[in-house]
């Protein structure tokens, strides 16, 4: 069957918005793969964190750890911070605001 000229211009742009579409998913893989491939933070240097101060009512045993934990927070390690926060509960169940 013969396409009429208008009819080949829409299969066209429907195929160009297809690949279009394709090529595009494709190239932003490896970026979120980048970006859910945080790992662990590194051991123990709390340096590369940086420094945190954020006054709580908590007991003052628990402040650094509360600290740390809002240090992964602000450096994205949302898994780690999350854990630190639990831990932070764990020593003082009357923390509210972890």
């Amino acid at each position: 069957m013969v396409l009429s000229l208008m009819e080949q211009a829409v299969t066209y742009l429907r195929r160009s918005v297809q690949v279009f579409s394709l090529v595009t998913c494709l190239s932003l893989l490896p970026a979120a793969h980048g970006a859910f491939a945080q790992g662990q933070p590194a051991g123990s240097d709390d340096s590369a964190l940086g420094t945190v101060h954020f006054p709580t009512s908590c007991s003052a045993d628990v402040q650094p750890q509360f600290n740390q934990a809002v240090a992964l927070l602000h450096s994205f390690w949302f898994q780690a911070a999350i854990d630190a926060f639990e831990e932070v509960l764990e020593v003082d169940s009357s923390c509210g605001i972890s």
